[in-house]
This record gives structure tokens, C-alpha cells and sequence, in this order.
């Protein structure tokens, strides 16, 4: 009878050279890993630095696994999450694109170095550039089901969020930003609020004088339309997470898109505008500022 024996190995591949190890005394390389504990849970635990790209694509985990990552760009495009699984990263600009999870998700900014064991010295981070921001980036969830994804003190100012599903049940937990409004100029408001990257494309190639410069051009602009109905889940995940002052400006943005929508009644959008949308913004912002959080204002 064959005797099955577990273990867990990690494939790291780099400029397509492949990270073996060698015992010493013997002349045979392995993959870096090994056999769990007798009674150990099968969890995989991975740790890396790298100054390039942490390629995850089309991986496939099936044992909870918490990924530790100081790496300038890293891909999990396609990658299959078959359990629940952490993402622990520094200085990453993240790509979640047609992720399939099957349990929650989790991507977390560590502020400070990861440590090689519990209370033992921080791992070096030599090969990254001192000037790099250590914040987290996520670029794009396009295609993934946003439903298993927590977020936790992620920058999402250049995340598009079209073409994801289920935008209102995810989960934005501690200091995540959005994208704000240029500021300056005669012909903008004299605070700022938050907005989505997909309205800066569409500004930028819709503005209506030259002092709108300042947003941000796309590939593409969505229609308003979209943009609308992007506004409308998002709001609904942060009022869900007590996040009122981004939840007001959401709102705002909603309004905004359906008072561009041509294909609307004009009296629709002027009536749900004055009435529910532009009064929701002063009342929140009202609120927000008597207990002390920061508010938004339209630009």
C-alpha cells in the first residue's frame, strides 16, 4: 500500500530562474518547504521580498495560506482562493482581476516590516527603493465577485471597480482613501470629496471648460449611467461600514452621473437631486463634523 505523505512547497519563479535549496552534505535541490507537525492544521504561511512582480496568477490554493508580500507589483489574476486566504502586503500595487473566491478574502497594508519570527528581527527590504510608498495600491477587481473581499487601510484612488460583482457587499474596514476631486480654481468648490477613478476618466474627457484639468484620463470613459450604478453599491458597503463622510460623497457622485445621464427625464433627475441626493451630502457632512470625522463637499 502507498503510503501518502503531505507536504506544502513554495514555487517562487524570478526573471525565470526557479528558488530551490540544498541540504547541507548533500548534492540534490528541493523546493523550500516541508511535512506539517503531527496534529498541525494544514495552512501555508509564505514570506517574500521582492523588487519586482509577485506573479499569483492562475494559482490555485486549497489550504488556508496567508501570503506575507514586500514586492512592488503583485498579480492574482484568475487565482483561485479555495479557502480562506490573507493577504499581508507592503509597497504592492495589487491586481485582483477575475479572482474566483470561494471563501473570504482578506488584503491588509502592514505599516511596518514583516518580522522573520514572532518578536525576532524585521526581514530586510534592501532591494526595494527607500523612496517607495509602503501603502498597498489595489488596481482593479474586474470580474471577481465582491462579496469575499475585505479591505483593510488600502489606497483604492486608482482602483476601477466596473466589471466586478456584488460591489455593495464588500467590505471596506479601516483607513481605505478614494480618489478626491482636483483641487484649485476659480471654478471649483473650496473642499474636496471623495470620487471614484472612473469619474475622473470620464471628467477628463467631458469637462466643460479648461480649468478641468486635473482629473485623470482612462482608457475609456463609462457612461454616466454606470457610473451611477457604480456610486450606488459602493455607497451602500460604506454606509454598511458606518463610513458616512465617503458615503455622503458617494451620493453626490450618484446625482452627478444621473444628472449627466441624457437618457433620464430632466424632472426625475432635478426633483431626486434637490430632494434626496445634493440635501444628503450638507445633512452628512453635518453629522460627520459633530463627531469629529473628516467630511466631503462636492468640487
Amino acid at each position: 500500500m502507498i503510503q501518502v505523505v503531505e507536504k506544502a512547497a513554495w514555487v517562487h519563479l524570478d526573471e525565470g530562474r526557479l528558488l530551490t535549496a540544498r541540504t547541507h552534505g548533500r548534492d540534490r535541490f528541493y523546493l523550500p518547504g516541508g511535512t506539517p507537525e503531527p496534529g498541525e492544521t494544514p495552512r501555508l504561511r509564505t514570506r517574500d521580498v521582492c523588487s519586482g512582480t509577485l506573479d499569483l496568477d492562475n494559482a490555485v490554493f486549497e489550504v488556508p495560506v496567508t501570503v506575507e508580500a514586500a514586492a512592488c507589483v503583485v498579480t492574482c489574476r484568475r487565482t483561485r482562493w479555495a479557502t480562506v486566504a490573507r493577504l499581508s502586503l507592503r509597497y504592492a500595487q495589487l491586481d485582483l482581476s477575475s479572482a474566483v473566491l470561494e471563501f473570504p478574502l482578506t488584503v491588509t497594508a502592514r505599516p511596518i516590516p514583516f518580522l522573520v519570527h514572532p518578536g525576532d528581527f524585521p526581514v530586510l527590504e534592501e532591494v526595494l527603493d527607500d523612496d517607495l510608498d509602503p501603502g498597498v495600491q489595489l488596481m482593479g477587481l474586474d470580474g471577481t465577485d465582491a462579496a469575499l473581499v475585505v479591505l483593510l487601510g488600502i489606497d483604492l484612488s486608482l482602483c476601477e471597480f466596473a466589471g466586478a460583482v456584488h460591489l455593495d457587499q464588500l467590505r471596506v474596514d479601516g483607513w481605505c482613501t478614494f480618489a478626491t476631486t482636483p483641487s484649485g480654481g476659480l471654478l471649483r468648490w473650496w473642499t474636496r470629496r471623495s470620487v471614484l477613478v472612473e469619474e475622473h476618466h470620464w471628467r477628463s474627457v467631458n469637462a466643460r471648460h479648461p480649468a478641468g484639468a486635473g482629473w485623470t484620463p482612462g482608457l475609456g470613459a463609462l457612461p454616466p449611467a454606470t457610473l451611477a450604478a457604480l456610486y450606488r453599491q459602493l455607497r451602500k458597503s460604506l454606509e454598511d461600514g458606518k463610513n458616512e463622510p465617503d458615503a455622503a460623497d458617494f451620493y453626490y457622485g450618484e446625482m452627478e452621473m444621473h444628472r449627466h445621464d441624457t437618457q433620464r427625464p430632466r424632472g426625475e433627475v432635478g426633483c431626486t437631486a434637490v430632494v434626496v441626493g445634493y440635501g444628503a451630502v450638507g445633512l452628512c457632512g453635518v453629522i460627520a463634523a459633530k463627531e469629529g470625522a473628516p467630511t466631503g463637499s462636492p468640487p
